[in-house]
């Protein structure tokens, strides 16, 4: 039998915005390098995302070594420093207070340009201490929604492409790690992996939202309504699971991945559907 292995590897660091390919990646506190460590905020402080401005997702970023390089369409090329040139202050992602700092008042410039009104580029800061669900574990994260670490198979990508009349490709999703060699679905029943040498627990199947159907900057019916006739559970829509990581350390395309737990308490097919 052909082991599983880390096929892909992607970091986000502004959130809503394009992923960034990796060959490799320092897994920290908050999960792989630089993830979801930027979110654009309104004139009030409230993080927006690509479920408010689907055009969001058609930001190209570059990783340089002064920045994260930005393209656009109709917009000239910007960079972002990796260190906030304002003070950090208080913004809200969702309902919840945090503390971030702005960039630079030419990159909120930029954004308020491109996405019409105005908005700030902030950066998340350490002293904001947000913790994923207490629920699933009590790992520190950025920006993203819920979890550090998206995994997801490419076997049940392949499934569900299989359905569409358009294929999808893994990014549509924004997985962290894609992996390989896994039958459709397994990780549904995952509980407990090593990713190279990085242990992880599976602690909660991803619940997807209409962020999933964007497409060239707008927003589309799939591959979400075919979705929800096979992977619903209640009122949510299940495909990938998210990982929570029992130490730091580092990953690489081409790693092994071993599972060392396999229970139900993921799997959509425990459940009615």
């Amino acid at each position: 039998m052909s082991p599983i292995t880390l096929s892909a590897l992607y970091t986000y660091p502004i959130k809503s915005a394009r992923g960034v390919s990796l060959l490799e990646s320092e897994v920290g506190a908050y999960g792989l390098d630089l993830d979801r460590h930027w979110m654009v905020v309104d004139a009030h402080g409230r993080g927006v995302t690509g479920r408010q401005f689907p055009r969001l997702t058609l930001i190209e970023i570059t990783l340089e070594p002064q920045g994260l390089g930005l393209s656009a369409p109709g917009m000239p090329d910007v960079v972002v420093p990796y260190e906030p040139q304002a003070e950090v202050g208080p913004i809200t992602l969702w309902t919840q207070p945090l503390e971030a700092a702005e960039v630079s008042a030419e990159v909120s410039e930029w954004f308020s340009s491109y996405l019409g009104g105005a908005f700030k580029l902030v950066k998340f800061s350490d002293r904001s201490s947000r913790r994923m669900n207490p629920e699933y574990g009590n790992a520190p994260i950025s920006f993203p929604d819920g979890n550090p670490i998206h995994l997801l198979s490419e076997s049940s990508l392949i499934d569900l492409n299989s359905r569409l009349a358009l294929p999808v490709t893994a990014l549509r999703f924004r997985p962290n790690i894609v992996v390989h060699g896994s039958e459709p679905f397994a990780e549904d029943g995952w509980q407990r992996v090593v990713l190279g040498t990085l242990e992880c627990s599976v602690v909660e199947a991803t619940a997807r939202c209409g962020m999933v159907n964007i497409t060239h900057g707008q927003m589309m019916p799939e591959p979400l309504r075919t979705l929800a006739g096979y992977r619903r559970r209640g009122r949510k829509i299940l495909f990938g699971q998210n990982l929570v990581h029992v130490q730091q350390g580092f990953l690489r395309v081409g790693d092994e991945v071993q599972v060392l737990e396999v229970g139900a308490g993921n799997a959509v097919g425990q459940v009615p559907l």
